[in-house]
């Protein structure tokens, strides 16, 4: 059987690192990377802590991990 976590994260451009924001399916967690690919190695972890905790009849079973990314960027448009 299989279960589905999304993972709301978002980009903190002052701190420089990607982080995990308030998830429904994740009551609490706290997670962050310098990258989006070191945030995604460190999940797995906190998912896992998350389920034993929270979820612990979903121990054994396979769950989906969909990351939702939201990063912002700022242009400066100069006039011709």
């Amino acid at each position: 059987m299989s279960e589905r976590i999304t993972v709301n994260v978002a980009y903190d451009p002052e701190a420089k690192i990607w982080y995990a924001e308030g998830s429904p399916d994740l009551f609490g967690a706290l997670a962050y990377g310098h990258s989006l690919e070191e945030l995604k190695q460190v999940l797995p972890g906190v998912i896992l802590d998350m389920i034993e905790d929270n979820k612990p009849e979903w121990i054994g079973r396979n769950i989906a991990v969909e990351i939702v990314a939201t990063a912002h960027e700022h242009i400066d448009v100069i006039a011709a």
